[in-house]
């Protein structure tokens, strides 16, 4: 079983649907506006699933097909309306959906794995012309001011017992990388198949950088929160979130 395999089979299991993150999402979702939500590097969909029992119109992205086809052995019922992609080219694979989302949103740290700004720039574009006038975006990484500061180990180690007997162990930890501007990411993923290591590069995407690049292109009314729950952002929490709204058409 190939790396991307393995941690597709044992996604849904790492990382279950949560309740503070569904109900800020939803909570996010523009009332006075219709449309449909779509979900950037939507993964094995456990969003999507919840938006869609709540009754919202719902669209997944996700460059990885292992992880869209976890999805759909799943929940068959998704399988036209997920699509395999890349998120910087997200209105030309969902060029049906232009000017159709109230909601545009991109959680689970997914933004940073681009390499540079430019790509991030050319994404929230993207995410632009997805959206309605007066459709919100909503952004969510890890807090990397929290990590440039040299805080390397914050984020926890994640220990799962499976269905069928066994337990599955996932360790996440940073380190400073010679490049600058980027971090290393190294993971260790133990399942009863055995051990796979992994070591990454990631964009140390801080919060004055996504501000100023949601701005640039035109985004308007940003708010930073620290987490899930609302909290105020600081350079103590865990993670860095971001919701903003498209400017109405002139």
């Amino acid at each position: 079983m190939s790396a991307l395999k393995k941690m597709a089979s044992y996604y849904s299991i790492l990382f279950p649907g949560d309740a503070a993150k569904n109900s800020f999402i939803e909570n996010n979702i523009p009332k006075d506006l219709e449309g449909i939500v779509i979900d950037l590097a939507c993964r094995t969909g456990q969003q999507l699933e919840y938006l869609s029992d709540k009754k919202y119109d719902v669209i997944g992205l996700d460059l990885e097909i292992e992880m869209l086809n976890d999805f759909k052995k799943r929940r068959k019922d998704f399988s036209k309306k997920i699509f395999c992609g890349d998120m910087r080219d997200a209105d030309i694979c969902l060029k049906e959906f232009k000017n159709q989302a109230r909601l545009v949103y991109c959680v689970g740290n997914s933004l940073v794995q681009l390499t540079n700004f430019e790509d991030i720039h050319r994404t929230l574009i993207a995410i632009k012309n997805l959206l309605k006038a007066d459709g919100n975006i909503l952004i969510q990484t890890v807090n990397f001011d929290r990590v440039i500061s040299g805080d390397y180990e914050f984020l926890p180690n994640i220990d799962k017992k499976l269905p069928g007997g066994g337990s599955i162990y996932f360790e996440r930890r940073y380190s400073v990388s010679s490049k600058q501007g980027f971090v290393n990411f190294e993971t260790c993923l133990v399942t009863p198949d055995g051990t796979e290591s992994n070591k990454k590069e990631l964009l140390a995407l801080q919060k004055g950088d996504l501000k100023q690049l949601l701005t640039e292109v035109g985004f308007k009314d940003l708010k930073f929160y620290g987490d899930f729950n609302g909290s105020d952002w600081d350079e103590e929490n865990t993670g860095t979130i971001v919701t903003a709204r498209k400017s109405a058409a002139k």
